[in-house]
């Protein structure tokens, strides 16, 4: 077997199909799902590792053993998850895409808003020297006034 799909592909058929190699709709069903010389191959891969067993008391009918609804269930489980997998993955490159693209539109808006965040900080900044200047003045007058009359009444 080359992959587990591949071999659930098998152990699919096996177990939803009665199987007899000696009837000719058995075989009818083989050649329309699968090439027959890879079936015959494949049957007895799956015989030799007891994914099936061949029941020769009533026509060989091929049977799927509990070795074999085991693998099926784990395989089908594999499978369930990378198929999650490739949703999630999928789904993802999806949000990155239109992350991305919302990115082009807004390329420039952190520069912009940089810009004005400069521009706002040099006012502040010179706003903030003009009114340390007035209060120093405001405290040299109040300064004044105050030292004036004691001057005076010294004299």
């Amino acid at each position: 077997m080359e992959n587990n799909r591949q071999l659930k592909l098998y152990l699919d058929f096996f177990k939803n199909n009665k199987i007899e190699l000696n009837k000719s709709n058995s075989l009818k069903l083989i050649d329309d799902i699968f090439d027959r010389d890879i079936f015959m191959k494949e049957v007895v891969y799956l015989e030799k590792n007891k994914f099936i067993i061949k029941n020769n008391k009533e026509n060989n009918i091929l049977f799927l053993t509990e070795k074999g609804e085991k693998c099926l269930l784990q395989i089908n489980n594999e499978i369930e998850y990378e198929d999650e997998k490739e949703r999630i993955d999928f789904e993802k490159s999806k949000v990155d895409l239109n992350l991305n693209k919302w990115l082009l539109k807004t390329k420039w808006l952190p520069h912009f808003i940089a810009f004005i965040s400069f521009l706002f900080a040099v006012y502040v900044y010179f706003d903030s020297k003009n009114d340390s200047k007035k209060l120093e003045e405001r405290i040299e007058k109040l300064e004044s006034k105050i030292l004036i009359p004691k001057n005076e009444s010294k004299k």
